[in-house]
């Protein structure tokens, strides 16, 4: 069945490792996203190959309710896990180390959760560990944690939560930047753990200006 095509898709236990491109799902015409199931289920090897230019080991385009849980992505030359459209989904569970570019990161997402991943040593260019940005909206970031990464968790997005997360910069950048590029208000940022911010990087989290309505709680 044709993973573009399909209504709902289920991948084969796989690990995800050492492959220039990986595994990709994406919705044909980008409409009716909302009857869309694809789940990606845990991952001992398979080289999965495609022709998309940009995008991660795993990577989801224009899909809903979809489910990436218990994968793990390590040494691959780009992203980790790319959602573009992710939309009223979930990622969980995973395990990311030494991806060359960002370990997770998810565009234009809208009513997703990134629950209780673990990501280590992203230090590549433009290797963060999570990344929510370009117009993403009620998003929820809980309980991941995130060691030595060019910067742990960036933010480009509206309505967002990140709480009860433990973010350690190994002295690198910093445990949490916002970047205003694309609008950003309504950020919560609560009782999470910043640890070992780089020098210059004060209290760990970096903003360039202009959100609307940030709320820091506690650490």
């Amino acid at each position: 069945m044709p993973l573009g095509a399909a209504i709902a898709v289920a991948l084969a236990p796989v690990t995800v490792s050492r492959i220039s491109n990986g595994l990709s799902h994406e919705h044909a015409d980008g409409r009716d996203r909302m009857n869309e199931i694809c789940r990606v289920w845990p991952t001992p090897s398979v080289n999965v190959t495609s022709p998309r230019a940009i995008q991660g080991a795993i990577t989801l385009r224009g899909v809903s309710d979809c489910l990436v849980e218990s994968n793990s992505v390590y040494e691959n030359r780009r992203m980790g896990i790319l959602g573009a459209g992710f939309d009223d989904s979930v990622c969980q569970y995973n395990y990311r180390r030494k991806n060359g570019s960002t370990a997770a990161s998810f565009h234009d997402c809208h009513g997703s959760k990134l629950l209780y991943n673990i990501v280590w040593d992203n230090l590549g260019m433009h290797a963060n560990g999570l990344t929510v940005y370009w117009d993403s909206s009620d998003m929820l970031v809980e309980g991941n944690e995130v060691y030595n990464c060019n910067t742990c968790l960036t933010l480009s997005s509206s309505n967002i939560t990140v709480r009860r997360n433990i973010l350690d910069a190994h002295g690198a950048e910093a445990c949490i930047a916002v970047w205003t590029g694309h609008p950003v208000k309504d950020v919560t940022i609560e009782n999470n753990v910043l640890l070992h911010a780089g020098q210059g990087w004060r209290g760990g989290i970096y903003e360039d200006a202009g959100i609307e309505g940030c709320i820091i709680v506690t650490f």
